[in-house]
């Protein structure tokens, strides 16, 4: 029985939380729980042909190779063959391209010992696009996580110096940082094992979405366990069938995978903790199209305007601030400059939202106001160089 590292179907912990409960960008939403998104192999710079297969195209990564022996050798193994071939030097289609669209998801069904079938799945659409911007590049995807009856969607559009992040329904806007996450969507589904679909059969050269491609297809469970086994996390499960099938630029990137899997012997972690065997069926796909032909991505047009200051309980831009201060959103917060004293602004603060009926406490510079089961959080410190004073507002999920 071919063993191997499998997911683990309690995928969606496995990418950080982080980013999910800062995306409620003081919404005061629930935190969103997003599926694994194992960045695809990339290169540093774009990848350079080092000893390329024969008709492929493709560059290869020569670190990779192993020694297969003297040439000629008869009693090499089959798998001696498949180890030894170079995985392909793939890079990010962003390192390649001035713009691309994305379509992708992954779905795991479960079947338990009791017969009862469990689905989780994701999926992903997205647009890039290089400018001349402050960050490089604008971007726009949307990811929905289906598991069960539970249905959870986040929306992230990154123009310019701004970004709308919308979860569950509700829109935000901040000001963009680098440290958005995400901004590039082709890391959200791009699987790290398509390197080695060159192990497989090359199927020969033909067009896909207008560029030339190499398409392989990999259908031999052992190479594929051999494959994944050190890249996906967790849980043993073995790989009974699989059909691998890869589409890649001569100029070194995706352009389209299709997967399909079959494991025994996985396990399924349900919502209380509890490991049960499964046998699972996998199956992922991935598709770039548009290629250099997106022009421009547009802020969505149901969202707030850039640098819109939402805080909960507040209408949009109604939040009190002093008299020349200036408020930049954030991801997770608000943040607040002003010219005055910490000690003159928090006693702005609190008499401004106690005249607006908010209950306002606390001391040495940190405080919460609260207001029919509303709660905000205020933090009140020093500027620079003990110039002036920033005030940091978070909001708090309704009841807290």
């Amino acid at each position: 029985m071919l063993r191997v590292h499998m997911l683990n179907t309690n995928w969606k912990s496995i990418v950080s939380v982080c980013l999910l409960l800062s995306a409620s960008v003081l919404t005061g939403c629930d935190s969103f729980s997003a599926p694994p998104a194992p960045a695809q192999t990339q290169s540093a710079d774009a990848p350079a042909a080092v000893e390329p297969q024969a008709d492929a195209g493709v560059a290869v990564d020569a670190s990779d190779a192993q020694d297969t022996g003297e040439p000629g050798s008869d009693d090499a193994s089959s798998s001696a063959a498949e180890e030894s071939t170079p995985a392909l030097a793939l890079a990010a289609p962003s390192e390649l391209l001035d713009s691309y669209r994305l379509a992708a998801s992954f779905i795991i069904t479960s079947q338990l010992p009791d017969g009862a079938q469990r689905t989780e799945s994701t999926e992903v659409q997205g647009l890039w696009l290089r400018t001349d911007g402050p960050f490089g590049f604008d971007a726009a995807f949307t990811l929905t996580n289906v598991s069960g009856e539970r249905r959870q969607e986040l929306s992230v559009t990154a123009v310019g110096g701004d970004a709308a992040i919308q979860s569950d329904g509700a829109w935000s806007t901040v000001a963009r940082e680098a440290a958005l996450p995400y901004s590039d969507p082709d890391s959200l589904l791009s699987l790290p094992f398509i390197t080695h679909i060159n192990r497989g059969e090359n199927l020969g050269r033909t067009q896909l979405a207008g560029v030339d491609v190499t398409h392989y297809r990999l259908t031999d469970p052992a190479t594929f366990a051999a494959a994944v086994q050190d890249i996906l996390p967790n849980e043993a499960g073995s790989v009974e069938s699989v059909m691998l099938e890869g589409w890649v630029a001569d100029a070194g990137y995706v352009v389209k995978y299709l997967l399909q899997a079959v494991l025994s012997d996985a396990q399924y972690v349900d919502e209380s903790g509890n490991v049960l065997p499964a046998q699972q069926q996998v199956s992922a796909s991935y598709s770039l199209d548009d290629l250099d032909a997106v022009r421009s991505i547009d802020w969505p047009a149901d969202a707030q305007p850039p640098a819109t200051v939402s805080v909960p309980g507040f209408v949009p831009n109604t939040f009190p601030l002093p008299a020349e201060a200036t408020a930049t959103p954030h991801l997770g917060k608000l943040e607040i400059r002003t010219s005055g004293t910490e000690a003159d602004v928090a006693s702005f603060y609190r008499a401004a939202l106690t005249e607006l009926g908010w209950t306002f406490e606390g001391e040495l510079g940190f405080y919460t106001a609260t207001k029919n089961g509303q709660t905000i959080k205020l933090s009140i410190t020093p500027g620079a160089d003990g110039e002036g004073a920033v005030v940091l507002v978070f909001g708090a999920t309704e009841g807290e």
